[in-house]
C-alpha cells in the first residue's frame, strides 16, 4: 500500500487560504489553490489541442506539477512574478526542458495573464503600469517557452480564441501570428 505524504497533502489543502496578487489590485480575489486548479484546466485544454495536432506531452506529469508548482507559497505567501525574476534570474532555456515542463510553464503564465486581463484593475500604475499585448511579462514568458515548440504557441492561440472572453483587439495585438514575435 502506498502511503500519502501527510505534510504535502496538508500544504496542498492549505493553498486555498493563501491569497494571490498581494501587491496588485483586483476586482476579484484569487487563492493560490484556485490558480493551481485553473493552470490544470488550461493544461488539459492545451493537451487536447496538441494531441489532436500530433504533439502530445505527458499529461499526468504536467497535471501533478501544476498542482504542486506554487506549493512553497503556503509558507512564503504569494510571490509575485517580478519578485521571482528579481536579481537577474533567467527563465530556463526551453531546449533543456521536457515538453510537459514547458506546458506547465506556459499554462501558468497564461492563467496569470488571463486572470489579470479579466479581474485586474488596469488603472493601477504603481510601481509602473502593467504592460499589455506582447509586452506583457506573462506573454513574453509564453513566447520564450514556445520558441522551439511553435505548435504550443498555436495551441495557446487556439485555446484563447475558443475559450477565453478576449476582445478582438486583444486577440490581434497579443496572439496574432502575423505580429512580430518577442525576441529575448
Amino acid at each position: 500500500m502506498i502511503e500519502a505524504n501527510p505534510t504535502m497533502v496538508r500544504d496542498l489543502l492549505n493553498l486555498s487560504y493563501v491569497k494571490r496578487w498581494v501587491v496588485a489590485p483586483l476586482h476579484r480575489e484569487q487563492s493560490v489553490a484556485e490558480h493551481s486548479f485553473r493552470v490544470m484546466v488550461i493544461l488539459r485544454g492545451l493537451w487536447t489541442i496538441l494531441q489532436h495536432m500530433g504533439y502530445p506531452f505527458d499529461q499526468h506529469r504536467a497535471l501533478v506539477e501544476a498542482m504542486d508548482h506554487d506549493l512553497d507559497e503556503v509558507y512564503s505567501g504569494d510571490m509575485p512574478g517580478p519578485v521571482k525574476d528579481a536579481g537577474g534570474k533567467q527563465w530556463p532555456d526551453p531546449s533543456n526542458l521536457m515538453r510537459w515542463e514547458i506546458a506547465v510553464k506556459v499554462a501558468d503564465s497564461l492563467e496569470t495573464w488571463y486572470w489579470w486581463h479579466i479581474h485586474g484593475d488596469r488603472t493601477w500604475t504603481y510601481p509602473k503600469k502593467p504592460a499589455s499585448g506582447r509586452d506583457c511579462r506573462d506573454i513574453k514568458k509564453i513566447l520564450h517557452y514556445t520558441r522551439e515548440w511553435p505548435e504550443m504557441w498555436d495551441a495557446v492561440c487556439a485555446l484563447v480564441a475558443a475559450t477565453m472572453c478576449v476582445d478582438q483587439l486583444t486577440l490581434q495585438s497579443t496572439f496574432d501570428r502575423k505580429g512580430p514575435p518577442y525576441q529575448l
